[in-house]
């Protein structure tokens, strides 16, 4: 657990980290039918906590690589005369991830907990689950904005990504967009001042030549962009992939970013969003092993729940404005995720269970729930 930093262990919800464990693949037991049925299972790298603290109707998470739609959670109690409880939340089931919304009424416990898959069952190992009714979920953590710029660190560079990194965040955000000559670029804006040309009809050459940022920088590729996240795997990339000027070239961006990141192998730590909802739906028919983000308003977002979006960014002020639709997506189990910069707006979140703290003021938001949490 001290590889993910001190800093890391108050800014988690329900799962905090213990470490990395291989499981054998293809290990299974069946759960006790009479008609054994085969199985397989291929889940390894399985990360979750030897202890749990939560409440009746929190989220539990357990991340590892090859979870798949449709499977569950199953705990087991190891004390005699408390049945075997299944957190069925199939839609929430990813390849790298896997969620249970905790039962009302269980007690504390050491409970085996398990993957359900049909009538197979693959032990994940044991953890002890404390039950608080008066316990605040906690988030998943914080993601920084195009990385972490508080030291003077320039929007979407190397120097803010390895900062946020060090910084043993959960995540870190960064803009992907074209350059002219069809590369794949790190950069928010679509051009650097209200007289420059569009960077997507400027040659990449061209961009590392006429554009360099205070600290040595130029505007990254994507591929220098990824080569620099090297060996670290615990720091999700959430990727925006910005809309250029036509459908066509915002479809081409993804197919781009897409292929970038699995040449890099990052699928597993990489979620997406867009402000482009045929971009969110192209990602999502791939099957990505990450979280897919919608980032524009629409009428019911559990519309785009039902198309294939798998967590929901917005603003904390529609939150606010309208609880009955945010009791509805806090219900869907899908996470949510909003911005705070403030002591005021972080006492919010985590008063709410936003699962994704997207910020501009990452020491305040450390401070903040380091303060407040310390004792977790």
């Amino acid at each position: 657990m001290k590889s993910f930093g001190n800093t890391l262990l108050t800014i988690l919800c329900a799962v905090l980290w213990a470490g990395c464990g291989r499981l054998p693949s293809g290990s299974v037991s069946n759960d006790g039918s009479d008609a054994p049925e085969e199985v397989l299972f291929q889940i390894s790298d399985v990360r979750m906590a030897e202890e749990y603290k939560m409440a009746p109707r929190c989220k539990m998470f357990v991340f590892g690589k090859g979870f798949l739609k449709g499977d569950s959670l199953r705990i087991v109690s190891q004390s005699e005369g408390i049945g075997p409880v299944d957190m069925v939340l199939p839609s929430a089931a990813f390849s790298d991830m896997i969620l249970g919304i905790v039962p009302e009424g269980l007690p504390d416990d050491s409970y085996e907990l398990f993957i359900k898959r049909g009538r197979g069952l693959f032990s994940l190992g044991s953890a002890t689950l404390l039950f608080d009714e008066g316990y605040r979920p906690r988030p998943w953590g914080l993601v920084p904005h195009r990385g972490d710029t508080e030291q003077g660190a320039p929007d979407n560079s190397i120097e803010a990504l390895r900062r946020a990194i060090d910084a043993g965040v959960f995540g870190t955000e960064f803009d992907v967009r074209l350059s002219g000559d069809d590369i794949p670029i790190v950069c928010h804006e679509a051009k650097m001042d209200t007289y420059e040309p569009e960077l997507e009809s400027i040659p990449y050459s061209e961009i590392a030549q006429r554009y360099h940022f205070h600290n040595g920088e130029t505007i990254n590729t994507l591929d220098a962009f990824l080569t620099a996240v090297g060996k670290d795997r615990h720091t999700r990339l959430f990727m925006d992939i910005k809309q250029q000027s036509t459908k066509e070239k915002t479809l081409h961006l993804t197919d781009l970013a897409l292929a970038a990141i699995k040449k890099f192998g990052l699928e597993y730590i990489t979620d997406y969003m867009s402000v482009d909802f045929d971009v969110c739906m192209k990602i999502a028919a791939t099957k990505p092993h990450g979280l897919v983000g919608y980032l524009a308003w629409m009428q019911d977002e559990l519309d785009a729940i039902r198309a294939g979006t798998t967590f929901l960014p917005m603003a904390r002020s529609h939150f606010i404005e309208d609880p009955e639709r945010f009791a509805r997506y806090k219900a869907s189990g899908v996470p949510l995720n909003t911005g705070a910069d403030t002591p005021e707006e972080f006492e919010w979140v985590l008063e709410n269970g936003i699962d994704i703290i997207g910020t501009d003021h990452l020491s305040v938001g450390l401070k903040y729930i380091h303060h407040r949490f310390v004792e977790y």
